[in-house]
Parts: structure tokens; C-alpha cells; sequence
């Protein structure tokens, strides 16, 4: 039996009634870049989906190609007809197959060839489109991701010469689905060093027990957050927003797990919407956070000795009403069989923003628990929109991993082997992984379901 602690917060944009623009405490006002600025508007009429090669009998043979259309010798991954825009696409297949199975991606939007050639070279940046639009093997860890957006007005096509073996194509469709950030601008948002222009820390207050911190009031929109801790203090702070439960501060930032206290120190991760350095004790996310007429921001700690922080907050001028930022914390045991197991839902309309989870546990020298599909139902639909081949894959990693990393959109800043004597064969393992659907929000009108 496999026992899990899983511990995520899933950050979701919503929307209920917000107003106008002001924080207090801020001491800089600066503007929301348009990737983020574009989910703090809710669109109706969009459809998230995925088109993958899960195994459609409910087991684990994703990758064996049953349910994939051919058009002569070519495989279909993809295809679509009206409007619509294709978000992302991930692959990965065994070292030893790549030049046997890979040999040829062709990629149509409107009837025009937009890429015809080696699907290594177009991951490893040998096409059109360099990174961190598209990301080889290394740098998502065992895996190739791309995010260079196919806007559509007619149709598209994915063709695949040779076996795809494992992927997953994350699409929009309905009307203005097309609609989005260029290449360019989507290349550029993922690449600039906005934390060098982070809020300073220069204000300073103590978090206690009953006495929480305030960070901000509204109404106003929090753009950015710097927050500097001593290491064995941050398991210890929670942030809330308005009048929800407050969630570990650690994953708010897409940290998971933050008390060093088996040796550990935090990870460095520097991505388009988290900055940790653990040598200056700084954590910075420019994720907006609107705050109603009323609403609060603050840190909480609900045991142990006060806690000394130091803190910077960033406001824009832009207002996006009736937007808020919900959060979600859970942390529970595996089911111990091979179930769904649910980490969010929600009522309402909403769209998926960030998630962020770790895994303890597990049977001896096995990470058979990264093998669960992520499934994701919208309003109230039976049958997931989105099902997946594999809890690694969700995070645009392969087999398991290749170790720590931070990407612009993903990583795994935490892996620890408990146990790692004899080769690994009595370890446990803790994993802490992110996902950021800046680019591919998961939009629902009637509420969502997420679950592996």
C-alpha cells in the first residue's frame, strides 16, 4: 500500500466584485506586465483542454499510441477546427528511441507550414523559436516543453513522423481563443530578470500569535511582494487573503516544504513569477494579489516564537474588477489504492493561475506515485478536459526527473532521498514541485475539479 502525505495550494483567479486601486504600505507603484494583467480577465467563452497519449482504458500504457488518428504516414496529435490557439506542447520519449521515433514535426496553422522539421531541433532551439519559448531535454528535466503560442482562425494541425511515444498538446478554443501575448512578447515576459527590480525590504515588522502583520489594505492590487526571513522561521508564516484560510507562506511562493531541518537550505529558484535567493533570505513573487475595498493582506503565525520579517510591496495603477486571488491548502494522506485523489475544487468562476505540491513517503525505493494522470473537469463535466500521462509530465518533466530545476514555468526545487544507503533501495523520498498556468489558465464558469 502506498501512503502519501501530499501537501498543495493551488492559486486560482476568481471572480466576485473588487474595485479600485490603492495599498497601504506600498512604497512603489509599478505596472502589471500583460501575461499577467490577462488573468485578471475572465473570458466565458474559452475552453481549456488537452489532447494527450493517455492510456483511454484507465491504466498505465500511456505512450502505447492507441487513439492517435493517422493521415497517411504522418500521426495526428493534434487537430482543430475554428478559432483557437494551441498553449503548449510537451514531449518525451526514451533516449535510446529518439532517432528511431523522432523523426519529423510538422506543425500547420491556417493551412500554412509553420514548422516542418526535426523534433529535437525545434525543442533545442535549432528553429524558428529559441528559448525559453521552447525547452530541450535539460532544461525540462528530461522532457521537451514548448510555449510558442499557434494562433488559429480557421484550423491547425500537430503531424508526427515516426512514434510520439509520451505527449500532451494544451489548447484553447471558442471565440477570441485566438486572442493573446505574441511570441515575442511571450519569450520576453518569460526571460526578463523582473526581480532585479523587486521591491526593496525596507520595511520591518514582528508576526505573533494572535497578532498578525498587515502587508496591504484595499482596495488595490498587490503587483509584486519581497519578504526576508531568517530560514527556520518560514514554516512558520502564513499569509491570508481577505477573509480566506491562510496558507503556508513557504507555498505561496512555490516553495513547498522551507524549514531546512535536515540540512536543507532553500532552493534557488528564479522563474516568471517566483524569485528565492537563499543567501539573502529573500523571497519575491509578482503574482497580483487584488485586495477589495477592506480586504487585507497580511502574515500570520499560529505557534512558536514571534517572527522578525522584513518587507516590500509593489502596487499598480491598473484595476480589474470583480477579481479576486483564491487560495487553497491541503494536506492529507494518499488513498492507498489506485483512485483519484482530489487536491482542489471550487465553486464559481474561475480560472487556474499556479499550483504548487509535494510529495512525502511512499513504499521504499519507488516514485510509482509520480505515475498518477492529473485530471481536471470544469463545470461539473463528468469527463476531465484535461487527463494526463503522468504527475512528472503535469510539471514538464520525464522519468521521474533529472534532478532539481527551476524553469520559467515549472521545476522540482526540492528533492531529498531519506535513507540513501545501499543505493537507494530502502530511500523515501520528498518532492516538492510547481506549475505556473500563466500561459494555459484552466478556465471554468461553473466551478472545477483537480485531481491525480
Amino acid at each position: 500500500m502506498i501512503l502519501l502525505r501530499l501537501r498543495q495550494i493551488l492559486l486560482s483567479s476568481g471572480f466576485f466584485l473588487f474595485c479600485a486601486i490603492a495599498a497601504s504600505g506600498a512604497d512603489a507603484v509599478i505596472p502589471i506586465p500583460r501575461v499577467l494583467d490577462e488573468l485578471m480577465t475572465f473570458h466565458p467563452s474559452w475552453m481549456t483542454r488537452s489532447v494527450t497519449s493517455h492510456d483511454p482504458t484507465g491504466g498505465n500504457g500511456d505512450g502505447n499510441g492507441d487513439g492517435i488518428a493517422h493521415e497517411g504516414e504522418y500521426r495526428a496529435l493534434f487537430h482543430d477546427k475554428g478559432e483557437g490557439r494551441i498553449l503548449r506542447l510537451w514531449m518525451t520519449v526514451d533516449l535510446k528511441d529518439i532517432e528511431r521515433d523522432y523523426r519529423e514535426l510538422w506543425v500547420i496553422v491556417d493551412g500554412v507550414t509553420v514548422y516542418r522539421g526535426k523534433p529535437v531541433d525545434f525543442f533545442e532551439g535549432r528553429g524558428p523559436w529559441k528559448a525559453p519559448l521552447v525547452l530541450g531535454r535539460e532544461a525540462s528535466s528530461g522532457a521537451y516543453t514548448s510555449y510558442v503560442p499557434f494562433a488559429y482562425t480557421r484550423e491547425a494541425k500537430i503531424l508526427f513522423l515516426g512514434n510520439p511515444h509520451y505527449f500532451q498538446v494544451t489548447y484553447r478554443q471558442g471565440a477570441g481563443a485566438s486572442q493573446g501575448p505574441t511570441a515575442e512578447e511571450t519569450a520576453r515576459f518569460l526571460s526578463e530578470k523582473w526581480w532585479e527590480s523587486a521591491p526593496e525590504t525596507a520595511q520591518a515588522g514582528v508576526v505573533a500569535k494572535n497578532k498578525p502583520l498587515l502587508l496591504a489594505k484595499g482596495p488595490g492590487t498587490v503587483a509584486q511582494l519581497s519578504v526576508r526571513c531568517d530560514p527556520q522561521s518560514l514554516g512558520d508564516l502564513k499569509v491570508r487573503i481577505g477573509k480566506q484560510d491562510a496558507v503556508p507562506l513557504a507555498f505561496f511562493f512555490g516553495l513547498a516544504s522551507a524549514t531546512p531541518d535536515k540540512g536543507e537550505v532553500w532552493a534557488w529558484v528564479q522563474d516568471a513569477i517566483h524569485s528565492i535567493n537563499p543567501g539573502d533570505r529573500l523571497l519575491v513573487t509578482r503574482l497580483p494579489v487584488p485586495l477589495q475595498s477592506g480586504e487585507e493582506l497580511t502574515l500570520t503565525t499560529v505557534e512558536g516564537d514571534p517572527v522578525i520579517v522584513k518587507y516590500g510591496i509593489a502596487v499598480s495603477p491598473v484595476v480589474k474588477p470583480y477579481v479576486r486571488l483564491l487560495t487553497q491548502y491541503r494536506q492529507q494522506d494518499g488513498p492507498g489504492k489506485r483512485t483519484t485523489m482530489p487536491f482542489f475544487a471550487a465553486e464559481g468562476a474561475l480560472q487556474v493561475v499556479s499550483f504548487a505540491e509535494e510529495i512525502i513517503g511512499g513504499k521504499p525505493d519507488s516514485r510509482l506515485y509520480l505515475e498518477g494522470d492529473e485530471m481536471i473537469r470544469i463545470d461539473g463535466m463528468e469527463y476531465p478536459y484535461q487527463f494526463g500521462t503522468g504527475t512528472e509530465d503535469y510539471y514538464n518533466g520525464g522519468w521521474y526527473f533529472s534532478g532539481t530545476h527551476s524553469n520559467p514555468l515549472t521545476g522540482m526545487p526540492r528533492f531529498f532521498v531519506n535513507q540513501p544507503w545501499d543505493g537507494w533501495k530502502r530511500a523515501f523520498y520528498d518532492i516538492s514541485m510547481y506549475r505556473h498556468h500563466v500561459l494555459d489558465p484552466v478556465v471554468g464558469r461553473a466551478g472545477m475539479r483537480l485531481g491525480h
